[in-house]
């Protein structure tokens, strides 16, 4: 891989890719760009901000529903925050490519960033100096990230081929973490007594009496059956799956929705799969066979949010 250092260069124009004849709206292309951006599950999982470059179609795009964990910063605020952060930022470039008329590649580069303030002595004055690294194709021939065909059928543009995306049915895997997410369909919930069988016998250690010790569980406990529509963080390989939920206040919130992403964690002493108490995100298909949240939020995006905030505060994730 070849890379060309170019001081304060001015980023690329899409000119080369983009310079055809358009068969698709302006606002279809920026739909696409904005799918293309949230299904990157490797960058929405990672820490940090992403920064995208702040192009004809960043200024067009950055309004619409992209995930928070983008900002589009233009040249010269990327220049101020590599001074600023005394460190090499790294940019993401968003292009496009016409294959055919009913065919369209999203595509990603990356430029480096390193920039730092100078001094001329004899003139007294500051300037900054400024290094955009560019990484150039590899040697395999053209692969596109993410490919969209027409569905002449269904009138929408779907995702064909996505090289950032483990498997169809996993986003991502991390069996180190003991959570699973998923979407979910209800099958069945029924409450049960959670203080059912709490005896047990112990043995004192000092008097040697055997003395009959009693648990309470304070909440209102369920058992669900719900069948996996869809797996969304760490894959569960079975068509439906049982889990204990508990919940102070009266029924789970989440027995009210057709279609919820569910987020269970596995009790290994106990062996078997418990709900994250009061975590769940209500979700419906939309028209082209994509899932969002009633909000309009990506799938993806609801679950940085659960990692972000509760799970994070839960211990599952690192701060």
């Amino acid at each position: 891989m070849r890379l060309f250092n170019i001081i304060l260069f001015l980023m690329l124009t899409s000119s080369s890719v983009n310079g055809q004849n358009n068969p698709i709206k302006s606002t279809e292309l920026d739909s696409l760009y904005v799918r293309a951006l949230n299904s990157r599950i490797d960058l929405l999982l990672s820490s940090g901000w992403k920064y995208i470059e702040l192009n004809e179609y960043g200024n067009r795009i950055k309004s619409l529903n992209v995930s928070d964990r983008y900002k589009f910063l233009t040249n010269d605020e990327l220049i101020d925050l590599s001074i600023k952060k005394k460190k090499t930022i790294s940019v993401i470039k968003v292009l496009h490519k016409i294959v055919a008329k009913d065919t369209i590649d999203i595509n990603f580069g990356l430029v480096n960033v390193t920039a730092k303030r100078k001094i001329h002595f004899n003139n007294g004055l500051k300037f900054k100096k400024a290094e955009f690294t560019i990484g150039c194709g590899g040697t395999n021939g053209y692969q596109p990230d993410i490919r969209f065909v027409f569905n002449e059928r269904k009138k929408s543009w779907d995702i064909s081929s996505n090289r950032y995306v483990v498997t169809s049915k996993s986003e991502i895997n991390n069996k180190s973490i003991n959570l699973y997410a998923f979407i979910g369909k209800k099958i069945s919930v029924t409450e049960f007594n959670p203080n059912e069988n709490n005896e047990r016998k112990i043995v004192d250690s000092i008097t040697g009496d055997t003395l009959i010790r009693k648990s309470y569980i304070m909440d209102n406990g369920f058992k669900a059956k719900y069948k996996i529509v869809r797996n969304v963080f760490n894959d569960i390989k079975t068509d439906t799956i049982e889990f204990l939920a508990y919940d102070h206040y009266g029924r789970p919130g989440f027995e009210n929705y057709d279609n919820v992403i569910l987020y269970i964690s596995f009790n290994k002493e106990k062996e078997h799969y418990y709900h994250q108490k009061y975590q769940f995100d209500p979700v419906e298909k939309t028209r082209n066979g994509t899932w969002k949240g009633l909000k309009g939020e990506s799938i993806e995006q609801l679950f940085i949010d659960k990692k972000k905030g509760v799970f994070t505060a839960r211990g599952l994730f690192d701060e």
